[in-house]
Formats: C-alpha cells, sequence, structure tokens
C-alpha cells in the first residue's frame, strides 16, 4: 500500500547522499565494457557472447547490491519508535491486553529493554512491574505515518505481567479496577502519550446447559 511512497523516500535518500552519481557513473563503465565487448573484431561469436552475458550479469548484480545497501542505510536512517505491549494470562488462563504504548520516541536499540519497563513504570503510576523477565522484542518493517507524514522504524516489544490469584495483573488498583471492567490503558503519539481507556471486545461467555426435557 505504501509501496510508492517508500520507493520515493528511498530515492530522495539517495539523491541526498549524493549515491544517484555513483551509480550513474557505474553505468556508464558498464555500458562502455559492453559496447568493448561487441566490437566484430574481438573474436569468435562465443568468446564475445560470454563477455557479453558477463558484463550484463555484473551490471545487474551490482544493481542489486546497490539497492539493498540503499535500502539498508534508508532503514537505518529512519526515526525509531517503541511499541510496547504489556499482556497478562486472566483467571481464564487466557492473554489479555493490560496496557500498550504505542510510538514512544526510542533512541537506540540498545535501550529497548530497559525504555520498554520504564514505560511501564510510567503507566503504572510510577510503581514497578512484575513481569516475566524474558520479554519478546523484534524489529518491525519501515511504517507510514499518516499524521506526520513520514516513515519510521517500529521495535515491538510484549511484556508478560505476572498475574494474581484472581486473574488479574499486579498493577496498581486504578488500573485492575479497570481491566476489571474490561478496558486496557493506552499510550499513544496522538494522545500525547496521556491515559487513555480502551473498551476491548466484550470476552465470550459460557452459555447456559440446555434443560433437559
Amino acid at each position: 500500500m505504501n509501496f510508492g511512497k517508500k520507493l520515493w523516500a528511498q530515492i530522495q535518500f539517495a539523491r541526498e547522499r549524493r549515491l544517484f552519481q555513483l551509480m550513474f557513473n557505474t553505468i556508464i563503465v558498464l555500458v562502455v565494457i559492453v559496447a568493448f565487448l561487441l566490437q566484430p573484431n574481438l573474436g569468435d561469436f562465443w568468446e564475445k557472447s560470454v563477455g557479453t552475458i558477463s558484463s550484463i550479469a555484473t551490471f545487474f548484480i551490482a544493481i542489486s547490491l546497490w539497492f539493498n545497501d540503499l535500502s539498508r542505510d534508508w532503514k537505518d536512517s529512519l526515526e525509531k519508535r517503541l511499541f510496547v505491549y504489556f499482556n497478562f494470562i486472566n483467571v481464564a488462563g487466557e492473554v489479555q491486553s493490560a496496557m500498550k504504548c504505542m510510538g514512544a520516541y526510542l533512541s537506540g536499540e540498545a535501550d529497548i529493554r530497559a525504555w520498554s519497563q520504564q514505560i511501564g513504570r510510567q503507566m503504572n503510576e510510577q510503581k514497578n512491574l512484575d513481569f516475566n523477565p524474558i520479554p519478546i522484542q523484534r524489529e518491525g518493517e519501515p511504517a507510514w505515518d499518516e499524521a506526520e507524514q513520514c516513515f519510521f522504524k517500529p521495535f515491538l516489544v510484549t511484556i508478560l505481567l505476572d498475574s494474581d490469584e484472581e486473574g488479574l495483573p499486579t498493577l496498581h488498583d486504578k488500573i485492575r479496577a479497570k481491566i476489571s471492567a474490561n478496558q486496557m490503558l493506552v499510550w499513544s503519539r496522538q494522545n500525547g502519550m496521556n491515559d487513555e481507556w480502551v473498551e476491548l471486545p466484550i470476552p465470550p461467555t459460557i452459555a447456559p446447559p440446555a434443560s433437559a426435557n
């Protein structure tokens, strides 16, 4: 869906880094080599064909490597944003969301775990979290921010909070009450990283047994 925007952003990045000049010079050199190999006085047809194929293959390999390098450099240049999901195992034994933070600024990949925990502490009324010590984290593909009209590089972290005997996460009482009412706390760039309570879908209920006739 964002392929055109993504390609245009990479082209703009390439122009800023003066990579088009390098690409143009490479093409000129390859064209000269191919034209030289196609001259009739260079030998028999087989030798010329092998040389031509080799030059064309080299050209496409060079272009492929150039675009791969360009894509990697472009991704590394994007603003990094952190998405943290705080889940827990409810009384039914299912994974349920308690809190999530969407699009927090991230200075570097080395800060992901510590920053995720700090965000959780802030969302939990400045109280430490009890959670599984091994969070799940991954790097997402560049995404388009429609509101800010820019690409960014997302990093996603899932933290599993400890649950008590009531099947609720060990969070601040205010948050636990909202979770009991089937709501989730959300922070996002759009709401200025302030509290926003989102109603979760109504959980499925167990149908009463059919009466015996």
